[in-house]
């Protein structure tokens, strides 16, 4: 908050004043943490909050406020707890991304430039009128998780696609382009592919029959007299065409 001075202010320096004082209560975005988080409709309902929509928190701002008193003593104070706010996730197309949000994540606040109390009833899709007067105000809040302070760095693999939740993780790298499924470190053992599967099977069904007539190099035909044969060709499985060079699994 602007600091006025003890003399009588010229006229641009009261505008600036003027303006300082207007842009302080102009919300945009500011850090938060998360307090509790509802996935579910019918949870219990926040403290001091009407109604539960599912995908919504509580979320409480991290940046502190300012202003000087009568006294021209500076005063510190932190923002209120916002309740029922919408929490962004991936979604589009039919297919929608949730993670397990928790109290504590780091969060962004976006404050809409005006109301959203037309526009979250709706479809999403139909532009909609808003009556109410609010401009830029914390009320119209939606949290955005993830926005985590340096002390909270992940460290990841580098060029890759990381899905990491607690030690199970899924990297989807680009150079060598191959898929890891659990703890990246161990991801080692690779994954058969279906179709060399059937097909060793397959192999490996017609030898057995042939070892069905086989008496210690020789075969018989009921009524027939034993006659000795060359032994069946040996079944040497090729784990190498059955493994996947792309994907990999925790062993």
């Amino acid at each position: 908050m602007p600091q006025f001075p003890n003399r009588e202010p010229e006229i641009l320096e009261s505008l600036l004043h003027i303006f300082e004082s207007l842009l302080y209560e102009l919300h945009v975005a500011m850090p938060a943490s998360i307090v509790s988080y509802y996935p579910v409709s019918g949870d219990p309902d926040p403290p001091a909050a009407g109604g539960n929509p599912h995908l919504w928190a509580t979320v409480q701002p991290l940046l502190q406020r300012s202003y000087y008193d009568e006294d021209n003593v500076l005063q510190v104070y932190s923002y209120p707890m916002l309740y029922n706010v919408p929490v962004v996730h991936l979604r589009g197309g039919g297919a929608f991304i949730h993670m397990p949000i928790a109290a504590g994540d780091p969060a962004l606040l976006i404050i809409s430039e005006r109301s959203l109390d037309a526009y979250l009833p709706s479809d999403g899709k139909t532009v909609v009128y808003t009556p109410d007067s609010r401009r830029h105000n914390a009320s119209d809040a939606v949290a955005l998780v993830g926005l985590s302070p340096n002390l909270n760095a992940i460290d990841l693999g580098g060029n890759t696609i990381d899905v990491l939740h607690g030690l199970a993780a899924i990297v989807q790298g680009q150079t060598p382009q191959a898929a890891r499924f659990g703890v990246p470190a161990k991801s080692t053992d690779p994954v058969a592919k279906a179709n060399e599967v059937e097909a060793r099977l397959s192999a490996l069904e017609n030898w057995a029959k042939g070892l069905a007539v086989t008496i210690a190099g020789t075969t018989a035909s009921p009524g027939s007299p034993i006659v000795a044969t060359a032994a069946p060709t040996p079944f040497t499985p090729d784990a190498s065409q059955i493994a996947s060079s792309r994907v990999f699994v925790d062993a």
